[in-house]
């Protein structure tokens, strides 16, 4: 199954009676025998813990543990930044408009990329989360004003930074990812982005 499908880390289970599954785990020597480079997580219980640390590389967590516990063995056997299919940008004084029907916010984005976006705003009472929003980018280039707009886009996520005294949402964070560039933002981005390296590189000069 890894072989036809492929996955970026392999999580398992195991008993200290499952001979064939501790030699899976010693041939691949932390990384999964049926597909070498993806690395491998075992939950294994405390009183069998021994017995797994003679196999090297493996990323072991011991049940039962907390879902915390678990993702941090996932990030160190495999980080996660490298796993994402575009580069994400913090530009300074980017905004976003979110609109949904006659609703509109505006946001400020954390981090960009020609995929998505993540931004911060005040809790939108009536934005209905499983719906799409239209979204426009606006950056700031150096005193020049750039829009990209009519970015068709999807929730992916949503964070709550800070509560009201009664504990509900006051301010948060938005995933999205989008589900259409137009060409004119497309341009856009691809100038702020390249704006974005040359300023990157000049700061590690």
């Amino acid at each position: 199954m890894v072989k036809e499908h492929g996955c970026h880390v392999l999580i398992a289970t195991w008993e200290s009676s499952d001979v064939r599954a501790l030699e899976f785990f010693q041939a691949g020597q932390g990384k999964s025998p049926a597909q070498p480079g993806i690395p491998m997580v075992v939950l294994v219980a405390q009183d069998q813990a021994d017995k797994l640390k003679k196999v090297a590389g493996v990323e072991q967590v011991l049940m039962p543990c907390t879902a915390e516990a678990l993702a941090d063995a996932i990030n160190r056997a495999c980080n996660p930044v490298k796993l994402r299919q575009s580069k994400r940008y913090s530009l300074p004084d980017t905004t976003a408009i979110l609109e949904q029907g006659p609703e509109q916010v505006t946001a400020a984005v954390v981090n960009i990329s020609s995929g998505g976006l993540l931004c911060e705003l005040d809790y939108p009472g009536n934005f209905n989360f499983a719906m799409s929003v239209m979204v426009s980018v606006i950056f700031n280039l150096q005193g020049e004003e750039l829009t990209a707009p009519g970015l068709f886009s999807a929730f992916t996520g949503m964070k709550v930074v800070a509560r009201n005294p009664d504990h509900s949402p006051q301010r948060i964070r938005l995933a999205f990812y989008f589900i259409n560039v137009p060409k004119v933002a497309a341009g856009i981005l691809a100038r702020v982005f390249v704006h974005a390296e040359q300023q990157e590189k000049g700061l590690q000069a």
